[in-house]
């Protein structure tokens, strides 16, 4: 009895409970066997009462029916756990699946706030870029104006310098003239 009290605890262990199961079938099969030999016994002691040994048998037939049913019993709880298992290490695979996700959803979120900064960056830099786009064309428009302007002032130079030419050739001719006419 105490064999078949402990059995109808859940084991702790896999391994311990193969290991006890064994324990129990050999124990069952123990006590069916001194079951059947106390059976025998009886039968020769109460050769007389009929009634008893048939009441014996039935205990029997019904311990073994038990006994049978217990077996289907622990099989069905071994099937059962181990379906368990699998169902938990599938779990453990999806749980470890999800935390590789949201590792990789963490650097994505990582990678999109530094691409989002350097896209700011950029952002400023372009405008800086535009700023100074926008002074170099007004340097370029001021120096085609101060351009026309010089060439305007080259144009009047070289004119006045011709102008100049002119009245040195001319006052030249003039010296000359007077000095024949002396």
């Amino acid at each position: 009895e105490s064999l078949w009290e402990n059995k109808s605890k859940a084991p702790d262990d896999k391994g311990d409970a193969s290991e006890e199961d064994a324990e129990f079938v050999k124990a069952m099969g123990l006590d069916i066997q001194a079951l059947i030999k106390e059976q025998e016994n009886i039968k020769e002691s109460l050769w007389s009462s009929g009634g008893t040994i048939k009441s014996v048998e039935n205990e029997v037939r019904i311990l073994a029916a038990e006994s049978r049913k217990m077996n289907s019993d622990i099989y069905n709880v071994w099937s059962l756990a181990n379906d368990t298992e699998k169902t938990v290490e599938a779990l453990h695979s999806d749980v470890q699946k999800a935390q590789i996700i949201m590792d990789e959803s963490r650097k994505m979120n990582s990678n999109a706030h530094q691409i989002w900064s350097l896209a700011k960056d950029t952002a400023k830099k372009v405008e800086s870029l535009y700023t100074d786009v926008a002074k170099v064309q007004s340097v370029i428009d001021i120096s085609k104006k101060m351009e026309s302007n010089i060439h305007k002032a080259w144009s009047y130079a070289k004119q006045t310098e011709k102008r100049v030419e002119d009245i040195c050739s001319d006052v030249k001719k003039g010296f000359k003239k007077k000095a024949w006419m002396s």
